[in-house]
């Protein structure tokens, strides 16, 4: 071994992302929602499909929505994607109880699998269709990602 490489990975398959979540004012088209924006911070030219998996949990770690799953591709051009209408601020409400919130706080949880492709050239639609169907098709898998 190169003694440069040593004590280096020499596969690297993390990804960095920053998550905003935007409550919306009165003066946004979807100001009846909880906006989420997902960002790949990715210098290098390669393509991710994610599937993105939130819930809403309260201090108990109990789910208190539905899971919202949401495929996306990123790329060099695309590194950021915005969900507008995310959340809904009136059902997430009539879910909500006195003793789910904590300091006037609640969770939204997310689990990202993903797909990283340096090979740009292969088909997106192939690509995306077979990571997909492993990540959804296998409960197994999902429990232990």
């Amino acid at each position: 071994m190169d003694p440069a490489q040593q004590g280096k990975s020499c596969y690297n398959d993390t990804v960095e992302w920053r998550l905003k979540l935007s409550l919306n004012n009165n003066k946004t088209p979807s100001n009846d929602y909880i906006s989420a924006n997902l960002k790949l911070n990715q210098a290098e030219s390669c393509e991710v499909i994610t599937l993105c998996k939130f819930f809403v949990s309260n201090k108990h770690g109990e789910k208190l929505m539905e899971d919202k799953t949401i495929q996306l591709i990123h790329d060099k051009e695309h590194a950021e994607r915005a969900m507008f209408k995310f959340i809904n601020k009136e059902q997430l409400r009539k879910k909500l109880t006195y003793d789910d919130i904590e300091c006037d706080v609640i969770n939204i949880d997310c689990n990202i699998y993903y797909f990283k492709n340096n090979n740009i050239d292969m088909a997106e639609q192939e690509i995306s269709a077979n990571i997909c169907s492993l990540i959804t098709g296998d409960d197994d898998l999902l429990e232990c990602v």
